[in-house]
C-alpha cells in the first residue's frame, strides 16, 4: 500500500512538471513596458513560433478596445500592429479577439412599433397583407430609379410611401413632398404611375401648417427608428433614401417588393 502511494505521488509530480514546462504565465508579461501601465489589461497569451501573441484590452481617451500585440521570444521587444501569415497573406487574430469581433458585428433582436407611421402615411400602393414602409426623397436619383418599378410590386404587399426629404442634398424635395401630401389620392396615383414625383410644381404654393407638422413628424419618427437600428445593428451606416422597412422595424432589401 505504501509503495502504491509513493508510485502515484511520483506520477502526479511528474505530470505537474511536464505541464509546468509548457505553461505560459500571463503574469510574466505584466512587468514589460508599456504593458505595465493602467492602460493595458492583459487577457490571454499564446505562443506563435518563437514569439508570443497577447490579447489585451487597451484604454485610450476613455474608450476600451481589444487588441492583439506581439512580444519577442526573449521578451525584449513589444510590437503593436497587424500581423499577417507569410504563406496565406491573411491577417492573424487571436481566437479571443476574433470571437469578440464576431459578437460585436452580430445584430441583436429588436422590434419597433411601425403603426406610428400608419397615421402619418400620405399615400399607399397595394392592399396586401404584408406592410412595408418606403422612405423616399423625390429628387434622389436612386429613388427615381425605384419609382420606375413601383407599379410592379407583389400583390400581397401594401407599400406605404413616406417622404423623407434630404434638404442638404436636394433643396426642392421638401416643397415637392409637402405639395404631394396635400394632393387628392387620384392625383397622387397619377404622379406615381407616370413616374413624375420629381416634376411636382411648387412655386406660389403655400402648404398648410398641419402638413408641415406631419412631414416633420415623419422625419422625427424615422430618425428615432434609425437610432434603434443603429443600437442593434453594428454594421448600420445611417439613414438614406430610398430605405425600405418591414412591419417590425427592420431595414430590408428593396428587391423584396418585386417578383424574382
Amino acid at each position: 500500500m505504501t509503495k502504491m502511494k509513493i508510485i502515484l505521488l511520483a506520477a502526479v509530480a511528474s505530470m505537474n512538471v511536464l505541464l509546468g514546462s509548457d505553461e505560459i504565465k500571463l503574469e510574466s508579461f505584466k512587468s514589460l513596458k508599456p504593458l505595465d501601465s493602467k492602460a493595458f489589461k492583459l487577457l490571454d497569451v499564446k505562443k506563435v513560433g518563437d514569439n508570443y501573441m497577447l490579447t489585451a484590452n487597451m484604454n485610450y481617451q476613455g474608450r476600451s478596445k481589444m487588441i492583439d500585440l506581439f512580444v519577442t521570444g526573449d521578451k525584449k521587444m513589444v510590437v503593436f500592429g497587424q500581423a499577417f501569415s507569410a504563406s496565406t497573406g491573411k491577417q492573424i487574430y487571436s481566437k479571443m479577439r476574433a470571437d469578440a469581433q464576431k459578437k460585436a458585428l452580430t445584430p441583436t433582436p429588436y422590434t419597433y412599433d411601425m403603426t406610428v407611421f400608419d397615421k402619418l402615411t400620405p399615400f399607399s400602393l397595394g392592399d396586401g397583407k404584408d406592410d412595408y414602409y418606403l422612405f423616399t426623397d423625390f429628387d434622389c436619383p436612386f429613388c427615381k430609379q425605384l419609382e420606375q418599378k413601383l407599379g410592379k410590386i407583389k400583390k400581397e404587399i401594401t407599400l406605404r410611401i413616406l417622404p423623407f426629404p434630404l434638404e442638404g442634398l436636394h433643396p426642392y424635395s421638401k416643397p415637392k413632398a409637402l405639395k404631394f401630401m396635400e394632393m387628392s389620392t387620384d392625383k397622387q396615383v397619377e404622379l406615381v404611375k407616370l413616374h413624375k414625383l420629381s416634376e411636382i410644381k411648387f412655386k406660389e404654393y403655400t402648404p398648410r401648417e398641419s402638413t408641415k407638422k406631419q412631414l416633420k413628424a415623419i422625419s422625427d419618427e424615422f430618425q428615432k427608428l434609425g437610432q434603434v437600428i443603429k443600437e442593434h445593428t453594428p454594421t448600420f451606416r445611417g439613414l438614406g433614401t430610398p430605405t425600405l422597412i418591414n412591419n417590425s422595424g427592420k431595414k430590408v432589401d428593396i428587391n423584396i417588393l418585386f417578383e424574382k
